[in-house]
């Protein structure tokens, strides 16, 4: 199960790994995990990786964009559960490190505020992923 995978490579030592590839391998595997609806498997291995990464790897350079894209990832699987608290706060989290820089991240909170009801939030966020792009 994932649950192992997780545990089997948290106990492997990363000092030499690249954290940008150790991060994007674990979405892959959880991006697979969701389309064979494993979800809970899912939010294991990417809560794992994040885990896993605040407590080594926080002081890797040029790794930030895979935590980001790593807790957009973990927020979509949370909205895709139901739990858009959850996702809002995976969100909000990857915001403080890419506030003008990821257009991803935004565009995902307003697709989260939108189904909260909290159409200005969303609309703002639509707007910033729209600055972003242009």
């Amino acid at each position: 199960s994932a649950r192992n995978n997780v545990c089997l490579c948290l106990k492997s030592s990363l000092s030499s790994m690249d954290w940008h590839q150790f991060l994007s391998d674990k979405q892959r595997e959880a991006l697979k995990l969701v389309h064979d609806n494993s979800l809970a498997d899912a939010k294991v291995v990417l809560q794992g990786a994040i885990s896993r990464y605040r407590r080594e790897g926080v002081s890797q350079a040029g790794s930030q964009g895979a935590l980001i894209s790593s807790l957009n990832t973990l927020a979509r699987v949370f909205e895709r559960d139901g739990d858009t608290s959850k996702a809002l706060k995976c969100l909000e989290h990857a915001n403080t490190f890419s506030q003008d820089c990821d257009h991803s991240t935004h565009a995902n909170l307003c697709a989260v505020f939108i189904k909260l009801g909290r159409l200005t939030d969303a609309l703002h966020h639509a707007d910033q992923a729209l600055a972003l792009l242009a």
